[in-house]
């Protein structure tokens, strides 16, 4: 038959009109390729991966089926997400501190727009776009008074409280990683490897010093909740009673009062005194309009240079406008790390921790990889931020890397956790090092046997992180030890969680956290047992939530939802390092000893210079640490509480020492 003989065009044509066999092989073929690709978008799906990216339309939980899990919808909301290449790029949830008393979320869509939540009702406190739409290049940043978003080659500062425009910024660089904003500078990682530093502007585009006048309403609370603690009576009520001070105007003045009448109130009032930059607070929208009379002279001086108009003359104000007359951020100074940084930096209170995978080729570092490494290891430099100063020419001077490096003998998945001072990083090893910024040294390290492929979660006294393979293990914070102990059905122990994945939320006695296939994970938090199971797949953005126990979940269609406990109606806040973590009547040995597990500060005891005055270290004696806004991560506070006990902190050549304070206090 000639269509057997030589050509395969009229073979197939042949064939195809006489039984249709071409049909059939094509479909086989078509349907083969469909299985490859269903097995691999399964694989993906069960390893977590991509599903931030799936479109969806889901709806709230049954309430009974809530109910029997012990949870309750607390609030529902729809974000402007208007078309289906819109969606969520990235959410937080951020803490409290001294000018945000609440929870926020912040939520940048593909668009661009940044949207402001009320973490507790989900109220929208503001909406912000930028003049580019769809344009998103990497996560936003914030600090305490700012959020910052880029959008093309532009950064926006938008207020953090009202969500009103600040100032823009163009950028030269093409940033590699997300950046992270301290309250007076900014952090850019570029492609090029190096680390870029600029400082923010103290006045918005409208003319107001808004970081004097936050630090001036922080400032002004903090003496307000000072007096309203202290009952102090009248001095007519009590007989015998010395008459309270009073300003000019006759009125009693609140700081003498505090300093005269209040134990301990005397440095309070001094520190309150101080030219140095007080710790601040917020502007005229914050207090409504100011009774000028009710201020004291340090108040009204202070208030009075918060609000001083910028004057173009004036060189501190002149180096922060551009041509046009609008604010611009400063360039400090830049670093050479000689290689990308792909994941976001951690800040510490005065230096920098960069993670990255070293490569064997930077000699920027001067090869620092251990032994004859040909491939990267994942680890972490300490830079110091400059920040200490506020001399210019301090601040101009390049700082360099401090040694030694943190090295891993894996390579880094994602990025690490941090608890104030401490940086957590896991390799695909299975490694977990906790480094303590400051001191720029180890903590403590430990294994988990599997690779560390997603972010961890970190709260005042655990870390929760999943290894793959072995599942979610709960690791004391202080020590590294697991904390987890189940008896398998084979017999054996283990200390993990197989079926979970990904944590979300802790609460006291529940552990919320995904699995491998999107389900919502309730988990006993001293024991590891599974308590409750709710099916959550349609919900595809998870949220870590590191500030309280509520339970976040997103869909790219806009839609956000909150979960709580039935039994919390109230949130059950974390320690976040905004705000510090405060022991109860501790001796000064376990506060020395809880400064270096917790918020990493080493110090030494001075045995030496106790022995000089004849007097021993007063290492067991019992701490008042009772003060209002006591920030262990600062000097000043640790040595408020210190001194009591007769010791004081000292910095001796970049170390902290221990020595004796001089006369006891006596309140």
């Amino acid at each position: 038959m000639p269509c057997f003989e030589r050509d395969g065009k009229f073979f197939r044509t042949t064939f195809r009109h006489a039984c249709g066999w071409t049909t059939i092989m094509q479909a086989r073929y078509i349907q083969g390729k469909m299985v490859i690709l269903a097995s691999l978008l399964a694989s993906g799906m069960a390893l977590g991966q991509g599903r931030e990216k799936l479109y969806s339309n889901p709806t709230a939980p049954d309430a009974e089926r809530l109910a029997f899990n012990n949870l309750e919808l607390a609030w529902l909301d729809q974000l402007p997400a208007y078309q289906r290449k819109d969606g969520i790029h990235d959410i937080h949830v951020v803490g409290v501190d001294n000018l945000n008393t609440r929870e926020t979320i912040l939520v940048q869509l593909n668009s661009g727009s940044v949207v402001s939540l009320d973490a507790e009702t989900g109220k929208r406190n503001w909406i912000a776009k930028p003049d580019y739409g769809y344009e998103v290049v990497r996560q936003i940043a914030w600090n305490r008074n700012t959020v910052f978003a880029q959008c093309k080659n532009t950064i926006y500062a938008w207020n953090r409280q009202t969500g009103e425009l600040r100032f823009r910024h163009l950028m030269d660089q093409i940033v590699s990683a997300p950046f992270i904003a301290s309250e007076k500078q900014l952090f850019i990682c570029d492609e090029r490897g190096k680390l870029d530093v600029y400082e923010l502007p103290p006045f918005d585009r409208s003319g107001v010093r808004y970081v004097a006048l936050d630090e001036f309403k922080v400032r002004t609370m903090r003496l307000r909740e000072q007096l309203k603690k202290t009952d102090i009576p009248a001095a007519a009520e009590v007989p015998g009673q010395p008459t309270p001070p009073v300003d000019k105007d006759g009125k009693p003045n609140p700081v003498t009062k505090l300093a005269e009448m209040v134990p301990g109130g005397a440095a309070a009032a001094a520190a309150m005194d101080s030219p140095t930059p007080f710790q601040g607070l917020g502007a005229r929208a914050a207090f409504g309009e100011l009774n000028m009379e009710d201020l004291t002279e340090i108040e009204k001086r202070a208030y009075a240079r918060a609000t001083a108009p910028i004057d173009p003359r004036n060189p501190d104000d002149a180096r922060f406008l551009d041509n046009n007359g609008e604010p611009m951020m400063l360039p400090v100074w830049g670093v050479n790390i000689g290689q990308t940084i792909a994941f976001r930096p951690i800040q510490g209170q005065y230096h920098l921790f960069l993670p990255l995978n070293l490569l064997p080729e930077n000699a920027a570092l001067g090869n620092p990889l251990s032994g004859d490494a040909i491939s990267p290891q994942g680890g972490g430099l300490v830079i110091e931020k400059r920040e200490r100063e506020n001399a210019r020419e301090y601040l101009q001077s390049v700082p360099s890397i401090e040694m030694p490096n943190l090295l891993t003998k894996g390579v880094l998945l994602t990025g690490p956790g941090r608890y104030q001072n401490i940086a957590y990083l896991g390799d695909n090893l299975g490694s977990l090092t906790a480094w303590s910024i400051e001191t720029n040294s180890k903590t403590w390290k430990t294994n988990i046997g599997g690779s560390i492929d997603q972010p961890m979660l970190v709260t005042e006294s655990d870390i929760f992180v999943h290894g793959e393979k072995e599942g979610l293990w709960r690791l004391d914070r202080a020590s590294g030890k697991p904390l987890w102990s189940m008896k398998a059905a084979c017999g054996a122990t283990v200390n993990s969680v197989s079926e979970a994945s990904l944590p979300l939320a802790v609460s006291p006695k529940i552990v919320a956290a995904l699995d491998n296939a999107g389900r919502l994970l309730l988990l006993d938090r001293a024991t590891g047992l599974r308590l409750g199971m709710i099916n959550m797949t349609c919900w595809v953005i998870p949220v870590q939530n590191r500030q309280n126990d509520r339970i976040y979940l997103a869909a790219n269609n806009g839609a956000i939802m909150c979960l709580r406990l039935r039994d919390l109606q109230s949130p059950s806040r974390h320690h976040p390092d905004e705000r510090g973590w405060q022991l109860t009547n501790p001796t000064v040995a376990e506060f020395i000893k809880e400064l270096k597990n917790r918020h990493g500060i080493e110090i030494f005891v001075s045995e030496n210079s106790f022995k000089t005055l004849g007097i021993e270290p007063p290492l067991n004696e019992k701490m008042d640490l009772s003060a209002p806004n006591l920030n262990f991560d600062a000097l000043p506070s640790v040595n408020a509480v210190l001194r009591k006990s007769g010791c004081r902190i000292e910095d001796i050549a970049g170390k902290l020492f221990m020595v004796p304070a001089g006369p006891r206090f006596k309140p």
